[in-house]
């Protein structure tokens, strides 16, 4: 429900306000801060509210990763690039849980684990913003 939310928001209103690469930017350190605040999520509403806005985040930057792919690689490689990306996401989505059982079997929680997720989203935005405009491709 998040990521629709997400997605109808940024995707069809932020995006004709805010760059693509600002907007993607700023849901990957919005993350990073949920993450960070995430171990300290408890009760009910822990459990409602951080996959919910998490998912709102998810789906602003999935509206968005098209159209910034396209910006900086051009139409002609948007299918390899994005294949890439969401290759990506499959290998996280596979690794990911692996580390998170590790760190809770080595520290007995989940916060370091959402701690590390927390930093590599703050680096992922980070990149983002550092990558500046895309030069102009032409078809």
């Amino acid at each position: 429900l998040g990521s629709l939310v997400g997605q109808s928001i940024f995707g069809l209103a932020l995006a004709r306000v805010i760059e693509s690469r600002k907007l993607v930017a700023a849901c990957a350190l919005l993350q990073a801060l949920l993450l960070t605040a995430a171990p300290l999520m408890t009760g009910g509403a822990g459990l409602i509210s951080f996959p919910f806005y998490f998912g709102v985040l998810f789906g602003g930057m999935l509206s968005q990763f098209p159209a910034l792919v396209g910006q900086h690689f051009g139409p002609n490689s948007l299918g390899t690039v994005m294949g890439a990306v969401f290759a990506s996401y499959g290998i996280g989505g596979v690794v990911g849980p692996a580390l998170g059982g590790f760190a809770f079997e080595h520290f007995g929680s989940y916060a370091a684990a959402f701690l590390i997720a927390a930093a590599c989203a703050a680096l992922s935005g980070a990149a983002t913003l550092l990558a500046g405009r895309p030069e102009r491709h032409h078809p």
